[in-house]
């Protein structure tokens, strides 16, 4: 996860697994480790998630794509990436007409 993210995760948090042997289930996980030292050189923090697999689909060494739940942020603008200017001057944004 990247740090910026560390203040919205917690132990326990719900987590979603997708794997690609089974593209059409997703499997329920939760938050079990928050790694407390930040990656240098990426800048992200490790989680471990916990998975029940009761049924044993999930096996060692398979790649799987983690959704963390996060909660909603209050007070935050959503803007279209096509409004936005990039410049060496700063970034602009122009509203849609």
């Amino acid at each position: 996860m990247p740090e910026q993210a560390i203040p919205r995760l917690a132990v326990g948090q719900d987590v979603d697994l997708d794997v690609a042997a089974y593209p059409d289930r997703k499997f329920p996980a939760h938050i079990a480790i928050i790694d407390p030292q930040v990656m240098t050189d990426t800048r992200t923090v490790r989680i471990q998630a916990i998975s029940d697999n009761a049924d044993g689909m999930l096996t060692p060494g398979m790649y799987a794509k983690v959704q963390v739940s996060l909660a909603p942020r209050d007070n935050v603008l959503t803007i279209a990436e096509t409004a936005i200017n990039h410049s060496l001057y700063g970034d602009s944004v122009f509203p849609d007409p």
